[in-house]
């Protein structure tokens, strides 16, 4: 189905209905008789239709010098005329323009033949009149209305090429990207609000921002020391223009696998979402067993929520298991307090290809299709929460949540390629919406943003 974008967010179906009528013109002339009897009248010339039925008119019968029976007025005139014609003509093309181009209307009916004309007294009858032509079909009606208007996109590359952040705005939502810093997503606010955690908040420079990494964390922390090509290192940039930015990291050559990861960075503007391809080549000589995998640091004291199953923890997990809240709709709330001192891991598998935080009054939301049990590494999860205690000894004084999630496993040959898709919806709440676990309007308002 195609959409006329004016420009976004809700629809509206409009349509224009076209009415063309077919009218007759004019009566045909009479005939003449002679002198002596009334000649038949000649038939009527049929009249021209404009657009829809023609009316023909029959000629009236003749009169006659000295014939009586010539002098009846030919009536046939006016009642063998086409009947006016009465196309139904182009009867409109009132089909609406519903989503997109409005469809054409039907042909129009033909005219009614005219009718007979009566004799005139020793004359002829009058010829009937022709059939009234058919009417054109009807106009199209006109393409049914988007409703809202979708907003303007601006992407802005720095000033020298790869060498500092390229932005992306529209509407409300605003986006950085750090090429220099393993392609990083450096900041992400909506009306100026952030939502990412900058490493002023984590309190250290690996764990900030939104980054993304191989599956599973069978290679050594910190990803400088087994994946630095994929983080931290600089990204080329390929590609930029008015709608898209693309930035591609070396081939990994660290002890971790060895992945080479483009990041493609583009929007949906009439869902008003941050779009995310993610793309990870082999660049071995073996099969490589790997997940895309997706990390976001968010500010302290925020609320994540999402459609789980069962939460649980893991072995060698960084911390355990966090006091969580799974209500009757089976969403899983998690509040985290600014003032924890420990660190906590949360893994489940999710069923609803979302999750959510709410940050002050901004709420953050990934989807992504959903990923059964099945096509997840045993010790890693769809989804994963992590929150960083105050105590812990690399970010002491710090406080900060990770939200995770991760793409079906891959067993890639040498050479070949896997493209995983995230959207992101940063929204202002509306004062309608209560913020808390187990909150209605909260769980609603997010799932109306993913239809």
């Amino acid at each position: 189905m195609a959409w006329l974008r004016c420009t976004r967010i809700g629809f509206l179906v409009g349509s224009v209905s076209v009415f063309a009528c077919g009218s007759g013109s004019s009566k045909g002339p009479l005939g003449s008789g002679n002198p002596s009897a009334g000649a038949s009248g000649s038939a009527g010339v049929a009249g021209s239709g404009a657009g829809a039925g023609v009316s023909g008119s029959a000629g009236g019968a003749g009169a006659g010098a000295g014939g009586v029976a010539g002098n009846a007025a030919g009536t046939a005139g006016v009642s063998g005329g086409g009947a006016a014609g009465q196309a139904a003509g182009g009867v409109a093309g009132s089909t609406a323009g519903s989503a997109g181009a409005g469809a054409s209307g039907s042909a129009g009916v033909g005219g009614n033949a005219g009718a007979a004309g009566n004799a005139g007294v020793g004359g002829n009858a009058g010829a009937a009149g022709n059939a009234g032509a058919a009417g054109n079909a009807g106009a199209a009606g006109n393409a049914g209305g988007s409703g809202g208007a979708a907003p303007t996109l601006s992407i802005t590359p720095p000033v020298t090429a790869c060498k500092g952040v390229y932005k992306m705005d529209f509407g409300a939502t605003h986006v950085e990207v750090d090429p220099t810093q393993g392609a990083r997503v450096s900041a992400l606010a909506v009306g100026g609000s952030a939502v990412l955690a900058t490493s002023d908040v984590t309190g250290t420079t690996i764990n900030w921002g939104s980054t993304f990494w191989p599956s599973p964390q069978s290679w050594s922390w910190p990803p400088s020391s087994s994946i630095p090509a994929i983080d931290p290192n600089a990204y080329t940039c390929p590609s930029n223009d008015s709608m898209q930015f693309t930035m591609t990291s070396a081939a990994n050559t660290g002890s971790g696998p060895k992945i080479q990861v483009t990041k493609k960075f583009y929007a949906d503007l009439a869902k008003q979402a941050v779009v995310i391809d993610y793309t990870l080549k082999n660049t071995g000589t073996g099969a490589a067993m790997v997940a895309p995998w997706e990390i976001s640091r968010i500010p302290p004291g925020c609320l994540t929520f999402y459609p789980g199953t069962a939460p649980s923890t893991r072995a060698g997990a960084v911390g355990p298991l966090p006091a969580f809240t799974q209500d009757a709709s089976n969403i899983v709330w998690y509040q985290q307090s600014m003032t924890d001192t420990k660190s906590y891991k949360l893994f489940d598998d999710g069923s609803g290809g979302w999750l959510a935080a709410v940050t002050g009054n901004s709420v953050f939301v990934k989807q992504f299709v959903d990923v059964p049990a099945t096509a997840q590494f045993a010790n890693e999860a769809e989804i994963e929460i992590y929150s960083n205690g105050l105590s812990n000894n690399v970010t002491t004084g710090k406080n900060y949540v990770e939200m995770e999630e991760q793409g079906p496993l891959q067993n890639l040959a040498a050479g070949m390629s896997y493209t995983w898709t995230v959207k992101w919806y940063v929204r202002a709440l509306p004062s309608t919406v209560t913020v808390g676990v187990s909150s209605a309007s909260l769980v609603s308002y997010v799932q109306s943003l993913l239809q």
